[in-house]
Formats: C-alpha cells, sequence, structure tokens
C-alpha cells in the first residue's frame, strides 16, 4: 500500500477540514484565525541518538533546535525541513526561529523513564 494520498483523496481531505471548519466556527472566527499554522506535533522517544540519526538521515529533517530541562529531566528537539544555513547562530534567536517554522516535530526524551502498570483482574 503507497503512503502517499491520491490529488482526490488530498482535495477529499481539505474539502472535509473546510466544511468541518465552517460548521464549528462563524465567519469572524475563520478571518481571525487565517494566519494560525500547526507549528508542532510532540513524539516522546527513548534513545535521542536513534531518533535523530533516523528524523535526519532517514526523513531529511534537520535539527532546528535542541532544549534541556536537567531539573525537569527531559530534553526537547525541534526538528524541521528548513535550510540548515538558514539556522540562526544565537540560542535566543534561534528559539523565536524554530517556534516560527510550520509543522515541526517535536521529539521529547524525558531522563528518568515513568512506568505505568495496569493491573487485569
Amino acid at each position: 500500500m503507497s503512503s502517499t494520498r491520491s490529488g482526490n483523496e488530498s482535495k477529499l481531505i481539505l474539502t472535509t477540514l473546510r466544511l468541518v471548519m465552517i460548521i464549528f466556527m462563524n465567519e469572524n472566527d475563520l478571518i481571525s484565525s487565517k494566519d494560525y499554522i500547526m507549528q508542532q506535533t510532540m513524539y516522546r522517544i527513548k534513545d535521542p541518538r536513534r531518533s535523530l540519526k533516523f528524523y535526519t538521515e532517514v526523513l531529511g529533517m534537520t535539527l532546528l533546535q535542541k532544549l534541556d530541562f536537567p531539573s525537569m529531566k527531559f530534553s526537547l528537539y525541534f526538528m524541521g525541513y528548513e535550510n540548515p544555513a538558514e539556522i540562526p547562530k544565537d540560542h535566543d534567536q534561534r528559539s523565536i526561529w524554530a517556534f516560527s517554522k510550520k509543522a515541526t516535530i517535536e521529539l521529547t526524551q524525558y531522563v528518568e523513564r515513568i512506568f505505568i502498570r495496569i493491573f487485569l483482574f
């Protein structure tokens, strides 16, 4: 099965999304939200080295920004399809830049693994 959508499937999806927006939003909502973007989707990861290798080498993405939060024991890796030459060198400017990009992926790695036990009776 191919993972790419045909032109007709894509048009159907876009038409459906537009209909849902029209049903649930009024005209002012549509106008005021016209510049909204889907900025990021988050995935939890166990091994950043393996994950970064997959996203960069297999999917061709670029690491846009890495943020560490040692006191809270997690790190964030922001991935996207951007030109590496355009990434600002300054850390603060790089963060602002990365958060302005469309459709990025946020890989979240917790230093301490959290286990949830489900007991079935």
